[in-house]
C-alpha cells in the first residue's frame, strides 16, 4: 500500500506489462495518488513470505521548461535544440532530462541526470546538429528527489562497470528499507 496523510492506496502483487511504453511493474494499483507536493508518501509492502519493504518519497513541484530554441547551422539543413529552464533555488535540486524523437514513448536520444550545484539561476541543455525541418522532438524535464538521482547515477555506474575487469564494483544506491532486502527506488515523477 501507499499511504499519504489519511489516504491508503492499495497495491496488488501482480505482474503488469505496458507494451506501449515498454514498462514492467511488480505492484500496481487502480487508484491515483493525489498531486500533493508538500506531504510525504509512504510505501509499505508485505511479501508472501512475510518480509517487509518500506520507502518514503515526496512529489516535488514541477519545474517548467522556459523555452526550446531551434538553431540551424549556417549553410546547412541540420538544426540543434537548446532547452532552457530555471533553477527553483531552494536548497539542492536534482533533475532528469529526457529528449526523445517523435513521441513520449520512443527510445531516448538523451537521458541524463543533473544537479544545480554549479548553476546560478538557469540551465541550458543542448543537442547536436542532427535534426531536420519537420522533425518532432519531445523534451521532458523531471524535478526529482536526491534519492532518485543517486539511484539513477548508481545504475549508470554499474552498467558502465559491467564486464570491465578493471572497474570497481558499483553497488546500487536504494532508498528502500525493511527486512526483505529489496533494492530499488520509491519515487514520484512530476514532469
Amino acid at each position: 500500500r501507499i499511504r499519504h496523510k489519511d489516504q491508503v492506496i492499495a497495491l496488488e502483487n501482480r505482474l503488469s506489462i505496458d507494451l506501449e511504453k515498454q514498462r514492467l511493474y511488480n505492484y500496481t494499483g487502480n487508484d491515483l495518488v493525489p498531486l500533493d507536493t508538500l506531504a510525504p508518501f509512504f510505501l509499505e509492502i508485505i511479501t508472501p513470505e512475510g518480509k517487509k519493504i518500506t520507502g518514503q518519497t515526496r512529489l516535488l513541484p514541477r519545474v517548467p521548461i522556459d523555452s526550446v530554441v531551434v538553431e540551424f547551422k549556417e549553410s546547412d539543413t541540420l538544426a540543434r535544440t537548446l532547452t532552457y529552464f530555471g533553477d527553483p533555488g531552494e536548497g539542492s535540486n536534482f533533475f532528469r532530462f529526457v529528449l526523445r524523437y517523435s513521441n513520449q514513448d520512443s527510445i531516448p536520444l538523451q537521458d541524463f541526470t543533473l544537479e544545480d550545484r554549479f548553476v546560478d539561476k538557469s540551465f541550458v541543455l543542448g543537442a547536436a546538429y542532427e535534426f531536420s525541418e519537420g522533425d518532432t522532438l519531445v523534451h521532458t524535464l523531471y524535478h526529482v528527489e536526491e534519492s532518485y538521482y543517486r539511484f539513477l547515477e548508481s545504475v549508470q555506474r554499474a552498467v558502465f562497470g559491467n564486464g570491465n575487469p578493471f572497474a570497481q564494483p558499483s553497488p546500487l544506491i536504494s532508498n528502500l528499507g525493511g527486512d526483505a532486502g529489496a533494492v530499488g527506488v520509491f519515487t514520484g515523477l512530476h514532469y
